[in-house]
């Protein structure tokens, strides 16, 4: 399944995840596989900005990425 990509800034990367954690519980519930983990998100150097960090957040349920992009976008 594909997952919707969300961007957010490195300043704001922990309480993002903090406030995913408590909206929609953990990433990777008991018994799933990683390969079906309901959201997780990673950190990479910009491809334009290497002195610049992304947070990237991907998101199984498109409903659960809009409104984590409401909120944090």
């Amino acid at each position: 399944m594909k997952y919707t990509k969300i961007d957010v800034d490195i300043d704001t990367r922990r309480a993002a995840v903090i406030w995913a954690r408590e909206t929609f519980g953990m990433p990777k519930p008991q018994g799933v596989s990683f390969d079906n983990m309901r959201w997780y998100q990673r950190s990479f150097a910009s491809v334009y900005d290497r002195n610049k960090t992304i947070t990237r957040f991907y998101f199984k349920d498109p409903a659960d990425a809009t409104m984590f992009a409401l909120r944090w976008s």
